[in-house]
């Protein structure tokens, strides 16, 4: 049975173990950054910050402009 069709799956949330946050990131970022996939890194701004594990995207472009 999946996990989200079971009684006990409100609860996951407690469960540390299972937490994970991915932090996806277009491979020219990864690049310039000095990322690599499986990194820890930091996304941050004047809100708050998450740290989570790199993910690199094989199929996408930075979506920055060009000044």
């Amino acid at each position: 049975m999946h996990p989200l069709r079971s009684n006990h799956s409100q609860h996951y949330h407690l469960v540390e173990s299972i937490q994970s946050i991915k932090i996806e990131v277009s491979k020219d970022v990864a690049k310039e950054k000095g990322l690599a996939e499986g990194d820890q890194a930091r996304v941050f701004n004047d809100r708050g910050e998450l740290i989570g594990t790199v993910k690199i995207l094989a199929r996408s472009i930075s979506m920055r402009g060009n000044g």
